[in-house]
């Protein structure tokens, strides 16, 4: 599965203007200090929802066929997540 192109997520962007809260994307000092590399951190905390399924699923709706928004959207499709592995151990007490 290839992820999304530059087209696609101009794409998404259009379908979610207005649906969505634009939440800021600071830089993180720390994590950037901790990877060695520069990270900014998008804060999709501050959606109505408390997360960026919201935006996920604002995305998706309005690209149903008639039969999937019929029937109801089950199984999901395919989808590509992408999240960061542990960057330190976590030490218990």
């Amino acid at each position: 599965m290839n992820g999304p192109t530059f087209d696609d997520i101009r794409a998404a962007r259009k379908r979610l203007e207005g649906l969505v809260a634009v939440t800021p994307c600071p830089h993180s000092e720390t994590l950037s200090l901790l990877t060695g590399a520069r990270v900014f951190v998008k804060l999709e905390n501050l959606q109505m929802t408390g997360s960026f399924k919201e935006r996920g699923a604002a995305n998706m709706l309005p690209q149903l066929s008639p039969e999937e928004q019929r029937r109801g959207w089950w199984p999901p499709p395919p989808a590509i997540t992408v999240l960061p592995s542990p960057i330190m151990p976590t030490a218990s007490a």
